[in-house]
């Protein structure tokens, strides 16, 4: 199972040191992204993957990464709002992401009624998603 973390750039010194002392992973990378934070005792499919918050994955991505203020308390961790979950999947958009999205329409999560407050490439996006589940 991965798992991302949202972590503001200028915490990037305390997540190394929080990675090697709790973890015993490797520190993050922070020039790739899609580089996993794999521990010398499991292999990437256990990964943790850094993004950093508020910012761009890719320059060509319409928009950054959720804030970190753009969560929600879920037992004893924090996790990012669904508006920012689906902005952040619609700006990755890779096959992974687009199953994720289709996932959430068939629970009833999203819906056409989202189309208005996204970005134009967004909602384009997501009414490729909606007349089109297949692809």
């Amino acid at each position: 199972m991965w798992y991302r973390l949202l972590c503001l750039n200028q915490e990037y010194a305390h997540a190394q040191h929080a990675f090697r002392a709790g973890r015993r992973t490797r520190p993050p990378h922070r020039s790739d992204t899609d580089q996993p934070l794999a521990s010398r005792l499991c292999d990437s499919r256990d990964a943790i993957h850094l993004l950093f918050a508020a910012e761009k994955v890719r320059e060509t991505y319409p928009l950054p990464t959720a804030d970190v203020t753009e969560s929600v308390p879920a037992d004893d961790y924090t996790i990012v709002t669904l508006e920012a979950l689906v902005r952040m999947k619609l700006n990755s958009f890779r096959r992974k992401d687009q199953i994720h999205l289709l996932d959430m329409l068939s629970l009833g999560l999203i819906d056409a009624s989202w189309l208005p407050r996204l970005v134009p490439e967004h909602a384009a996006r997501l009414q490729q998603l909606i007349d089109d589940p297949d692809g």
